[in-house]
């Protein structure tokens, strides 16, 4: 199996930024996919590629598309899709800022910040409502298993899926159900 980042199967840290890049017009994201890929992997930077960057790079990843708008009654999940997304991780938040400000200068010339998230781990793993969070994440070899493309062939083997979701609490309505809505 290739390499895969380590950040994918490290335990999550304190504190995490969120950098989502959009590819400017007529730039050529190859010199910065290379520096980017000359890094020495860590725990502390997941870089992954979006599905319009794949297409405008020539190439195709089966199973690899956008991911679709879904809208129903009082509920709208959007398509939000970032051309090269980065998942900056730290045990410090100005660490994890440093890391993340290394970032620009080094794709600056082909992409353009679109949107900055700051996140922390509360608690011993919760989400703000309370509630443990990862608690179906696989461990050990299944975590492996799972996360990690393997036996599929060169420039696959090693690299993962990421999906992301930004979650907007509305903690007083949630504070005000009983146990039993809750659960």
């Amino acid at each position: 199996m290739n390499h895969s980042q380590p950040g994918i199967l490290s335990p999550i840290l304190s504190h995490a930024r969120y950098l989502e890049f959009g590819l400017i017009p007529d730039a050529d994201p190859i010199t910065v996919l290379h520096e980017l890929a000359s890094r020495p992997l860590n725990h502390e930077m997941v870089i992954g590629l979006g599905p319009s960057l794949v297409q405008v790079l020539g190439k195709t990843i089966e199973g690899f598309h956008p991911f679709p708008s879904i809208s129903g009654p009082g509920c709208t999940i959007p398509s939000t899709q970032a051309d090269l997304w980065c998942w900056v991780r730290g045990d410090d938040r100005g660490q994890a800022l440093h890391t993340a400000r290394s970032v620009d200068p080094i794709v600056g010339s082909a992409f353009r910040c679109d949107s900055v998230l700051d996140g922390f781990r509360y608690g011993s793993g919760l989400d703000l409502t309370g509630y443990e969070d990862g608690t179906e994440n696989p461990k050990d070899d299944a975590a492996t298993e799972a996360a990690i493309v393997q036996r599929v062939g060169p420039g696959m083997d090693g690299s993962s899926f990421v999906s992301t979701q930004q979650w907007v609490h509305d903690l007083d309505h949630f504070g005000a159900m009983s146990q039993g809505e809750r659960d």
